[in-house]
């Protein structure tokens, strides 16, 4: 794997201004890491309760709740010219002191504006005029084997350094269970890197939130995962007016079925996804859900992977009744269930 590491001090000058519209020529990887750099910050948070450690996550969720006490070091971005800074909820869970150190090397303790585990996404602010913000990919549309940075803030004994590691977009996953799509790529995470901005090498523009990495027993090379951009779109009014996301569930839970058996089951739309539990007491008990029936649909919209079926629940206002056709020993029914709130941790 063909990767360069830029070590950036927090005492460059001559920064190149981060928002604006991209030029029509490529960028080379020094122009996009400059083009963002003012707007990464470093995060320190300190715990005494124990945290969830993004530097050692548990693919292929949200990080694993690896406990942890003292001080935790990560990434934010500035989104937004009010100072608006985008990062991971794992890093900051249980928090009990966030502190943002910015490009010029000022320190600032912030607030936590809102967090939701689910989509491991969080948001604090900063004073206006803190640096930079960086420019966000929308749509964010990317391509296998398209170039990316992972540029993030490392804060060591008070001082912070930006780095930047370079690979390319190896698999772009429509989710990985739960609610949680990623976009898969070969960028090094050295510590520090959660929460670090995904960038599209050519533009400068951020396509995702480092979230965790995997690193195989077989010796393998370490894959990066990345929250895109568009997923926090999804979040980000709830975050900005509720501080957290309501959610919908039903309470059931799912596996996916293959193609080959869909088409053994005599199903023609394939692959599929199968109902594995019911809770007991939860709307899907009451609406006749069992174990075994294929979800087809959920309101009219074609379901084919789990992470979809539970998005399109998750997506509509917690009360909302969903109507769900299924496939039950050859015969198709369609079954109203009303989904109630998720309860948040």
């Amino acid at each position: 794997m063909f990767w360069r590491t830029f070590l950036l001090t927090s005492h460059l000058a001559g920064l190149l201004a981060v928002s604006g519209a991209a030029e029509s020529a490529d960028l080379s990887s020094e122009d996009a890491v400059a083009r963002i750099r003012s707007a990464v910050v470093g995060i320190v948070v300190r715990s005494t309760a124990g945290n969830a450690s993004p530097e050692q996550p548990d693919y292929p969720t949200v990080p694993a709740a690896t406990p942890t006490k003292g001080t935790i070091i990560g990434t934010g971005i500035v989104i937004s010219p009010d100072g608006l800074v985008l990062t991971i909820a794992s890093l900051i869970r249980n928090a009990e002191r966030v502190e943002v150190v910015a490009g010029n090397g000022k320190h600032m303790q912030v607030a936590v504006v809102g967090s939701d585990r689910n989509s491991d996404l969080a948001l604090l602010r900063v004073p206006s005029g803190t640096g930079g913000h960086a420019s966000l990919a929308v749509p964010t549309e990317v391509a296998l084997g398209e170039r990316v940075l992972a540029v993030g803030r490392v804060v060591l004994d008070g001082e912070s350094a930006a780095i930047a590691t370079d690979g390319v977009i190896s698999a772009i996953h429509a989710g990985t269970g739960g609610y949680q799509p990623a976009i898969q790529s070969t960028v090094t995470l050295p510590p520090g890197m959660g929460g670090a901005a995904l960038v599209r090498q050519k533009t400068g523009e951020v396509i995702g939130i480092i979230s965790s990495k995997f690193v195989p027993k077989d010796g393998g090379p370490t894959l990066a995962f990345a929250i895109p951009i568009e997923s926090f779109l999804r979040v980000k009014p709830e975050l900005l007016e509720k501080g957290f996301v309501s959610r919908g569930v039903i309470g059931i839970s799912a596996k996916q079925i293959s193609a080959t058996g869909s088409a053994a089951l005599g199903l023609k739309t394939a692959p599929s996804v199968v109902i594995t539990a019911v809770r007991s007491g939860s709307p899907a008990d009451a609406a006749g859900l069992r174990i075994g029936d294929i979800v087809l649909t959920v309101d009219g919209t074609a379901v084919d992977t789990v992470p979809g079926f539970f998005q399109a629940i998750a997506a509509k206002p917690v009360g909302t009744q969903l109507e769900l056709r299924i496939f039950r020993r050859g015969e198709m029914l369609e079954i109203k269930a009303t989904s109630e709130e998720m309860k948040r941790q």
